[in-house]
């Protein structure tokens, strides 16, 4: 077997290169498996998961509420906003009424080296507004306990109480 591979040195190279280059290959696939499956859950799950963790804590800590259970609906979804130049014209054409009309057109500007490599510039991203809110806890049978459970998501997610729901869990 020594003699095998001291005769065929250059082939016992290329061969060994080619399997450490197939392990990387795999490697870097089940990273990025891993990566889409974390992500398959999509971005306004997690942030939704996130924000109903964080207010069962709240609700909790409001004294008389015990054991909360939450759920956050959104009006949209996350809404990114990007970097663009914008051109507008005015023709001097009558439109019905208006007087001109006029013609917006906006490009996005993209960053990056070489037409491959270029990616749209992201300025910010908006987070989904909250659209209503759903609580089960024991204790909101009280009065005084879902007032101030209500009180609390209004003033958190910027919603009228009305759009809260609050109700006496087991």
């Amino acid at each position: 077997m020594k003699e095998f591979i001291k005769q065929n040195a250059r082939a016992v190279i290329l061969i060994l290169a080619v399997l450490v280059g197939i392990m990387i290959i795999l490697l870097s696939d089940k990273e990025e498996a891993d990566t889409e499956a974390t992500l398959t859950k999509g971005d306004l799950e997690l942030y939704a998961d996130e924000l109903e963790g964080k207010l069962v804590s709240v609700i909790e800590g409001i004294c008389g509420a015990e054991s909360a259970s939450v759920m956050i609906t959104f009006e949209s979804s996350f809404e990114k906003v990007y970097a663009g130049n914008i051109r507008q014209e005015e023709n001097g054409i009558p439109v019905s009424g208006t007087g001109t009309s006029k013609t917006t057109e906006k490009q996005i500007v993209l960053a990056g080296l070489g037409t491959s490599g270029e990616k749209p510039i992201l300025l910010k991203e908006i987070c989904p507004r909250v659209k209503g809110v759903a609580v089960v806890c024991k204790g909101a049978g009280d009065g005084e306990v879902e007032r101030k459970i209500k009180e609390a998501i209004s003033v958190l997610f910027g919603i009228a109480d009305y759009k809260v729901y609050v109700t006496e869990g087991k």
